[in-house]
């Protein structure tokens, strides 16, 4: 899944040890809040990391813990220049930071630009070969770009990882969909939606699937329940290639 990929958590947490020692400036809230704890919004976890940034004392390392978390807080609201701006000045800071690739990675795909998504996801992969949410989100970006073969390996290995995580699963099955192998793509979505019965994305698509299949009662009441849950789930499938 992939419009709703979820954000890669902070691969440092900001309270380590010794991580703040020192930043009398800071109240405790706003590091909570850069950390994305203590309920943060996306406009706390903003603010907080902008605030620690400022501060100006850390070591490279640390601080791109705060650009990075910040650039997740400009994601969950689709600030996504802004977003990138803050994966790259990361990335900049710790070439070796595979989750600020994957999320860098995830922003451009949601600017549209998916190949360079994909360069993320493959660089966040080559850093952590065990990243399975890039490896996820590189199948899902691969199966949006044609690529069915590669994204299906990549959903693969990733259920490897996490045999089974939803996400990867809803990922596969629109590889299956596209693939015209409707059975495991209808198995897939089923695994998914007795997990949340209300995952718009997996009724609409196990509907088509049904749909191909000549299932038209089942075709039906898969996609009218999808489109009560969200009105716009049709027009995302075309979007995907897949109506």
């Amino acid at each position: 899944m992939s419009v709703t990929g979820r954000v890669f958590a902070g691969a440092v947490a900001m309270m380590a040890a010794g991580f703040f020692h020192g930043a009398m400036a800071q109240t405790a809230q706003q590091i909570n809040w850069c950390d994305g704890t203590a309920g943060a919004t996306a406009n706390l976890q903003i603010e907080g990391c902008s605030a620690v940034i400022q501060l100006g004392q850390y070591d490279d390392k640390d601080l791109a813990v705060a650009y990075y978390n910040r650039g997740n807080g400009q994601l969950k609201k689709r600030q996504l220049d802004d977003a990138v701006a803050d994966f790259d000045e990361a990335i900049r800071l710790n070439p070796r930071y595979a989750n600020a690739f994957g999320n860098r990675g995830m922003a451009y795909r949601k600017k549209g630009r998916t190949e360079r998504a994909i360069a993320d996801y493959s660089q966040a992969i080559k850093l952590n070969p065990n990243h399975a949410d890039a490896l996820n989100n590189r199948c899902w970006a691969r199966a949006l770009a044609g690529q069915l073969d590669l994204a299906l390996k990549d959903c693969n290995a990733a259920l490897r990882l996490r045999p089974n995580d939803a996400n990867a699963r809803d990922s596969r099955a629109l590889v299956y969909l596209k693939r015209a192998e409707f059975d495991k793509a209808i198995s897939d979505y089923d695994a998914v939606l007795q997990i949340d019965r209300m995952q718009s994305d997996s009724l609409h698509g196990r509907g088509l699937a049904k749909q191909k299949k000549g299932d038209r009662v089942g075709a039906e009441a898969d996609l009218s329940a999808a489109k009560m849950i969200d009105a716009g789930v049709a027009e995302r499938f075309a979007k995907y290639g897949v109506n």
